[in-house]
């Protein structure tokens, strides 16, 4: 009985989650040379925003057998607009690559071109993620450059940073 009860206590937690975080890494891939963006966020929230993004579809489903057709399409749009990557003024391109539903988490993957920032000294990260869904929202961006990683906790009052390249 224990058990039942402590696995309620979870499925209650993921689905209905008093707090609003994401957690971003961004990792320079040397043998590509391209920068390797993962994005984790909370399923129901990422559903919201991406239906709020095109409403007339009905629910996304994201991860289910009834995912709406044009979800991906509507992720990659929404993930272009949320996550900005900036490097010597300049606007980097990151591409969409896909998804992965794992029920409560969706796995967001975005990649740059070969050789895009690779001269940089810094890059510019902006992570708007949700944040005009929630007031608390807390955006986790970790940037991996060779064995140096640089974190910062990106809000609505301060939705980009500058993360060194060391």
């Amino acid at each position: 009985m224990g058990w039942a009860l402590f696995s309620l206590y979870l499925h209650t937690f993921s689905v209905l989650h008093d707090f609003h975080y994401s957690r971003t890494d961004v990792v320079y891939a040397e043998e590509s040379r391209t920068w390797q963006v993962t994005m984790r966020v909370f399923t129901d929230d990422f559903e919201a925003a991406l239906e709020r993004r095109v409403p007339s579809g009905g629910p996304m489903r994201l991860g289910d057998a009834r995912e709406r057709p044009d979800a991906a399409a509507v992720a990659a749009v929404w993930a272009s607009e949320t996550f900005v990557l900036q490097a010597g003024g300049k606007r980097i391109p990151v591409h969409w690559v896909g998804m992965d539903v794992a029920h409560d988490l969706t796995y967001i993957f975005l990649e740059t071109k070969p050789g895009a920032a690779a001269k940089a000294k810094e890059l510019r990260i902006r992570n708007a993620a949700f944040f005009e869904q929630f007031t608390d929202q807390i955006n986790e961006v970790n940037v991996r450059f060779g064995t140096a990683t640089t974190k910062r906790a990106l809000d609505r009052s301060q939705p980009e940073d500058v993360f060194p390249l060391r």
